[in-house]
C-alpha cells in the first residue's frame, strides 16, 4: 500500500478560507522545539483549533459529518514548515516529545507550498490533500513554507484510516 493516499480534491472543506485564516492566525501559532532522536532540527510552528479559527474548527466538523465514523483520538491543527524535516517517523517525534499518544498517520490539506513533496523510501509524492502514513520513514524539504490544515490520528493506522474513508464513501456513492 501506498504511503499517500490522495483525496478528492476540496471534497469537505474550503482551501481559501482555510489559507487566509491560517496567514492570519500565524502569529498566535505555538513554537515547539522539534527534536529527533536527540538531535535539533528547529522548530514545529503549529496552532490546535480554538476559538480564534473557526474556519479550522469548521474543517474539523465537516471531516466528522463527511466520515461519522469512530476515529478514536486525534487532533486539528495549522501546521507551518519553513525548514528541513530529516528523515523521521512522526508517532516516535511526538510520543518522545510530549510523553503521550504518536500520531499515526495524518490527514494534510495543503494550503501552500503545493510543490513541495513528501518523501519516503520508496519514492516522493506531491499533492494537495491525502492521508499520510506518519508511521513510515519519511522526510519534507520545503522549497518555501509549506502550511496545511491537518488532521493527526492517534489510535488508527494509516490502513484503518485510509479504508474508514473508502468504505464511507462506497456507501455514499
Amino acid at each position: 500500500m501506498n504511503p499517500v493516499y490522495p483525496l478528492q480534491r476540496h471534497c469537505f472543506w474550503d482551501v481559501i478560507k482555510l489559507r487566509t485564516e491560517a496567514r492570519n492566525v500565524k502569529d498566535k501559532a505555538y513554537k515547539i522545539p522539534y527534536t529527533y532522536k536527540g538531535k535539533d532540527y528547529g522548530v514545529i510552528t503549529a496552532l490546535p483549533y480554538n476559538d480564534f479559527t473557526p474556519e479550522l474548527v469548521k474543517f474539523r466538523s465537516s471531516f466528522l459529518e463527511s466520515y461519522p465514523l469512530d476515529w478514536g483520538e486525534f487532533t486539528t491543527a495549522y501546521m507551518w514548515i519553513e525548514s528541513d524535516y530529516p528523515w523521521h517517523v512522526d508517532n516516535e517525534v511526538t510520543k518522545s516529545q510530549h510523553n503521550r499518544k504518536g500520531v499515526k498517520c495524518a490527514l494534510n490539506v495543503i494550503l501552500e507550498g503545493q510543490t513541495t513533496a513528501v518523501e519516503y523510501e520508496n519514492g516522493k509524492y506531491i499533492y494537495e490533500a491525502a492521508v499520510i502514513n506518519t508511521s513510515e520513514l519519511h522526510r519534507v524539504i520545503p522549497a518555501d513554507e509549506r502550511v496545511m490544515a491537518r488532521i493527526s490520528f492517534k489510535d488508527k493506522t494509516f490502513k484503518e484510516v485510509v479504508e474508514g474513508i473508502k468504505e464511507w464513501q462506497g456507501k455514499n456513492i
